[in-house]
């Protein structure tokens, strides 16, 4: 039976009141993954959780944010609190000798539409990301709604394959899926291009057509070349000291970008390979998965 998914929106010492922090973490039972405003990302494990006591020790990977904090070695912090209700007031201990305290609430939605968010819609998509890699189901499905209800086309994406293919804890509506995917890809979002092309080229909710699968995915791969330029004009622009922003490639999870013509990287393959197997890391281990063969 699926496991329901609960978000903690936290702060800690005085961040949310500077303005530089705050937390949302997404829990399925005894983990959860964790994304910060001010880029930090972590792993969780849930020691306690009962209506009175809640006990949970943090690990932020090596090479992530916090990596800096902790001489280069896992970014780690230990939290106790005491919940009233829905909320949380307690001590945490950071890199084992660091005290200090926090602070959080407890929703069983992201965002709770009464609170301010403390991420933005592309961070939504990334913890959205990291708890699909975590394969926490239904947080990461609720987190790419969410962000899809703030005009995030990643999310929008992300969505419309989870109700196409379905997940452990959440419906299939392939019909909804297509319409979600179709809108995402005319808006030339290209995990939406390759999201439909997914489904075009295994009949996902439509009738096979290998055609249009094609065809997306040179969409796709126009994208992704596109966005290597955009990178590679950024990196040059920064050398010179006119730094631009560069646009990152998102997580691609979908079969579709295993084959010729997706625009997949192999030297960026290999080394997901590697941090998948060897360091498990989420985001890498969810660039190499496949949507269609999510385990029941």
């Amino acid at each position: 039976m699926p496991v329901k998914a609960l978000f903690i929106s936290q702060c800690e010492a005085d961040q949310c009141n500077s303005g530089g922090g705050g937390a949302i973490c997404a829990i399925e039972g005894n983990r959860g993954e964790a994304v910060w405003h001010y880029g930090a990302v972590a792993h969780l494990v849930i020691e306690r959780f009962d209506d009175k006591v809640i006990v949970v020790h943090r690990t932020d990977p090596v090479g992530t944010y916090s990596t800096k904090y902790a001489n280069g070695k896992e970014f780690t912090a230990s939290y106790t609190g005491t919940i009233v209700r829905t909320g949380i007031y307690g001590k945490v201990l950071w890199n084992e000798n660091n005290p200090g305290t926090w602070y959080a609430e407890i929703a069983d939605s992201v965002c709770a539409v009464n609170h301010g968010c403390m991420l933005d819609q592309h961070q939504l998509v990334e913890l959205g990301e990291n708890s699909l890699g975590a394969k926490l189901y239904s947080a990461a499905f609720l987190c790419f709604k969410r962000a899809a209800e703030q005009g995030d086309y990643d999310g929008q994406s992300y969505e419309g394959l989870m109700l196409s293919e379905g997940a452990p804890g959440i419906n299939a509506d392939p019909a909804e899926g297509l319409r979600l995917l179709t809108d995402a890809a005319q808006h030339k979002n290209m995990k939406g291009e390759l999201g439909l092309a997914h489904l075009y080229e295994f009949g996902i909710g439509i009738r096979k057509d290998p055609a249009l699968a094609a065809g997306w995915k040179d969409e796709a791969a126009d994208q992704a070349q596109a966005v290597r330029a955009q990178e590679a004009r950024a990196r040059a622009n920064q050398a010179t000291g006119m730094a631009i922003g560069a646009t990152v490639l998102g997580l691609l999870f979908l079969g579709a970008m295993d084959s010729d013509g997706s625009g997949g990287d192999d030297d960026q393959r290999a080394r997901d390979i590697k941090a998948c197997n060897e360091y498990g890391e989420a985001g890498a281990c969810t660039r190499l998965g496949r949507m269609s063969k999510v385990p029941n």
